[in-house]
């Protein structure tokens, strides 16, 4: 079937179909606007249709500079470990006292800083022949200035009092325990505390060993090394060996904890070096 315009609507012989011409135009109107808001509407999805993801850059400026110093500390301290691996000790001591001498100048705000000071100090002590005592001071007295909080002051003071009481070197063992065990207060590491009442003992000092060795066993449990010891030397001066920290109650079964930032005594600068 055929459709013609005309201004009239009509149907011939031959079924042919004359649509008006006013009302073609209003159709080709109703088509148009039909297709023009169709493509509006795809126009429109296009446009709100969610972006493809696109792929992470890494923000440089979101580094801080504890994590950056953290990360050439690392790099450094990887180093060292793998020349420890490769050659004897005693060989590659200078490069060892490098790695750990510029950790701790160089990236003080890495955390490794701190253990580094400690590990300089222990190699100072216990690997270099003849100890270079002066050195493993200098070490020490810039922790405690730097990082008066850190936990790791207590195994530097730790390594100080095995150093001179492995020596028998009890003048230089009582200097520097003595204060430092005062600034803990009541409750000190019990190593240090152990130590200092040796030093006494062995200088004469009684009333001040039996003193240390009294607080000594109250503040462990009797399972204790140093308790036990301490007992035993309390003992032998033919003193009373008190009750134990686990007969009196208390915190004792736990282990003596090293220095605390939270605490007042983790400030231990009283510690004085003897001469040499």
């Amino acid at each position: 079937m055929c459709l013609y315009f005309s201004d009239k609507f009509s149907f011939d012989k031959t079924m042919r179909c004359e649509i008006p011409f006013q009302i073609m135009k209003k159709l080709f109107a109703i088509i148009l606007a039909t297709t023009l808001s169709a493509c509006a509407g795809m126009e429109k999805s296009k446009k709100t249709e969610p972006e493809p993801p696109q792929a992470q850059q890494p923000a440089t400026g979101d580094i801080t500079p504890a994590e950056e110093q953290t990360r050439a500390a690392m790099k450094i301290f990887g180093e060292m470990y793998e020349v420890v691996k490769s050659r004897p000790r005693a060989e590659i001591l200078p490069e060892i006292e490098k790695g750990y001498s510029r950790i701790m100048n160089e990236y003080p705000l890495a955390g490794l800083a701190q253990e580094a000071h400690w590990k300089l100090v222990d190699l100072y002590l216990r690997d270099f022949k003849p100890p270079r005592v002066s050195e493993a001071e200098k070490v020490y007295k810039s922790l405690i200035e730097k990082y008066p909080n850190s936990p790791i002051i207590n195994a530097a003071q730790s390594t100080f009092a095995k150093f001179y009481y492995e020596g028998g070197n009890w003048e230089q063992l009582l200097a520097f325990t003595e204060p430092v065990v005062k600034s803990y207060g009541e409750r000190p590491p019990g190593y240090l505390l152990f130590t200092c009442a040796e030093a006494n003992k062995q200088l004469g000092r009684k009333l001040e060993a039996i003193s240390l060795y009294r607080q000594m066993i109250g503040i462990l449990p009797s399972g204790n090394f140093l308790a036990k010891v301490s007992a035993e030397r309390l003992k032998e001066m033919g003193e009373a060996v008190p009750p134990s920290g686990e007969d009196v109650g208390g915190e004792s079964e736990k282990p003596v904890k090293s220095v605390s930032p939270a605490t007042p005594h983790s400030r231990p600068h009283g510690a004085a070096f003897p001469s040499h």
